[in-house]
């Protein structure tokens, strides 16, 4: 009887751990694929370095975006850091911009 029960007491010991083991081996691999973050930076006219105000500061393929400031500054939150990031505004040409990892993002915009 003993050896039963010492028997049943390891298998479940067995399986709490490997039932932990796989939790944390889940979780371990989907924050790998969690790599979004937090873009900003500032948008200027080439010709006069003055801050855009109103450019459109879009990710590729999304519906996410932003405006920029009167400073012309710019945050968007949860971007993908391979993302694209697309810059349009009235009379100026538009640019796309790969993030590749960085936080900061700044743009010098040319007129059309």
């Amino acid at each position: 009887m003993k050896k039963n029960i010492l028997t049943k007491t390891k298998f479940l010991n067995f399986f709490k751990v490997s039932i932990l083991t796989f939790i944390c081996f889940c979780l371990l691999h989907l924050s790998a694929f969690a790599q979004n973050q937090t873009i900003s930076g500032n948008v200027t006219d080439n010709q006069t370095q003055e801050p855009l105000t109103g450019v459109a500061v879009v990710v590729k393929g999304t519906t996410t975006g932003a405006v920029t400031d009167v400073n012309g500054n710019y945050q968007i939150p949860d971007v993908p850091s391979n993302g694209t990031l697309v810059f349009s505004f009235m009379g100026m040409k538009t640019q796309e911009i790969e993030i590749n990892g960085r936080t900061t993002v700044n743009v010098n915009m040319q007129a059309d």
